[in-house]
Protein backbone atom coordinates (compact mmCIF):
# COMPACT_ATOMS: atom_id res chain seq x y z
CA UNK A 1 0.00 0.00 0.00
CA UNK A 2 1.72 3.09 -1.15
CA UNK A 3 1.93 6.02 1.46
CA UNK A 4 2.08 9.57 1.12
CA UNK A 5 4.91 11.18 1.96
CA UNK A 6 5.57 13.32 5.15
CA UNK A 7 5.59 16.23 3.38
CA UNK A 8 2.51 15.70 1.80
CA UNK A 9 0.93 14.99 4.65
CA UNK A 10 2.27 17.84 6.62
CA UNK A 11 0.95 20.08 3.98
CA UNK A 12 -2.61 18.44 3.95
CA UNK A 13 -3.35 19.31 7.88
CA UNK A 14 -5.91 21.85 8.44
CA UNK A 15 -5.31 23.54 11.95
CA UNK A 16 -9.04 24.44 13.48
CA UNK A 17 -7.43 27.98 14.99
CA UNK A 18 -3.60 29.10 14.55
CA UNK A 19 -1.17 26.97 16.32
CA UNK A 20 1.89 28.86 17.15
CA UNK A 21 3.10 29.07 20.49
CA UNK A 22 2.20 32.32 22.43
CA UNK A 23 6.02 33.26 22.66
CA UNK A 24 6.01 34.28 18.77
CA UNK A 25 4.02 37.16 20.27
CA UNK A 26 6.28 38.07 22.30
CA UNK A 27 8.33 41.50 21.55
CA UNK A 28 11.87 40.39 20.77
CA UNK A 29 13.97 42.67 22.93
CA UNK A 30 11.75 41.95 25.83
CA UNK A 31 12.60 38.23 25.00
CA UNK A 32 16.07 38.22 25.91
CA UNK A 33 15.74 40.59 28.46
CA UNK A 34 13.48 38.07 30.67
CA UNK A 35 15.34 35.41 29.76
CA UNK A 36 18.73 36.86 31.19
CA UNK A 37 16.82 37.47 33.88
CA UNK A 38 15.85 33.88 34.24
CA UNK A 39 19.12 32.60 33.52
CA UNK A 40 21.50 35.06 34.75
CA UNK A 41 19.81 36.53 38.15
CA UNK A 42 21.50 39.97 37.87
CA UNK A 43 24.86 38.99 36.54
CA UNK A 44 26.45 39.86 33.16
CA UNK A 45 23.71 39.69 30.68
CA UNK A 46 24.93 36.49 27.88
CA UNK A 47 21.53 36.40 25.94
CA UNK A 48 20.83 40.38 25.93
CA UNK A 49 24.81 40.56 24.61
CA UNK A 50 23.22 38.01 21.68
CA UNK A 51 20.90 39.94 20.67
CA UNK A 52 22.61 43.07 20.22
CA UNK A 53 25.27 41.47 18.50
CA UNK A 54 23.62 39.36 16.07
CA UNK A 55 19.58 40.32 15.89
CA UNK A 56 19.63 44.08 17.01
CA UNK A 57 21.04 45.23 13.26
CA UNK A 58 18.02 43.15 11.57
CA UNK A 59 15.44 45.60 13.49
CA UNK A 60 14.17 47.70 10.76
CA UNK A 61 10.38 47.61 11.59
CA UNK A 62 8.83 50.98 12.25
CA UNK A 63 7.71 49.23 15.94
CA UNK A 64 9.49 46.68 18.02
CA UNK A 65 9.28 43.94 16.52
CA UNK A 66 7.90 40.30 17.86
CA UNK A 67 9.81 36.87 17.94
CA UNK A 68 7.56 35.71 14.85
CA UNK A 69 7.98 39.13 12.62
CA UNK A 70 11.85 38.09 13.05
CA UNK A 71 11.49 34.47 12.18
CA UNK A 72 9.93 35.37 9.16
CA UNK A 73 12.19 37.98 8.19
CA UNK A 74 14.88 35.31 8.36
CA UNK A 75 13.26 33.62 5.90
CA UNK A 76 13.52 36.06 3.49
CA UNK A 77 17.68 36.46 4.29
CA UNK A 78 20.50 34.61 2.27
CA UNK A 79 20.61 31.19 3.88
CA UNK A 80 23.26 30.98 5.72
CA UNK A 81 22.75 35.02 7.13
CA UNK A 82 18.72 33.52 7.91
CA UNK A 83 19.93 30.24 9.48
CA UNK A 84 22.79 31.90 11.85
CA UNK A 85 19.47 34.56 12.76
CA UNK A 86 16.99 31.62 13.85
CA UNK A 87 19.74 29.96 15.36
CA UNK A 88 19.76 32.95 17.26
CA UNK A 89 16.36 33.39 18.45
CA UNK A 90 15.44 29.85 18.79
CA UNK A 91 18.54 27.74 19.94
CA UNK A 92 21.37 29.87 21.33
CA UNK A 93 18.77 31.33 24.14
CA UNK A 94 18.03 27.57 25.58
CA UNK A 95 21.83 26.16 24.93
CA UNK A 96 24.21 29.00 25.51
CA UNK A 97 26.65 28.37 28.78
CA UNK A 98 28.18 31.01 30.94
CA UNK A 99 30.69 32.97 28.57
CA UNK A 100 31.56 35.41 25.78
CA UNK A 101 28.90 34.51 23.33
CA UNK A 102 30.01 34.21 20.40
Amino acid sequence: MPTLPLEARLKSIQAARPNFLAAFEVFVEDFFMELDSIYNAGDIPFLWQIYERHIQRYNSFKYPPVLAEMVALAGRLPTDEGDALLYHILIDPFTYTKGDPQ
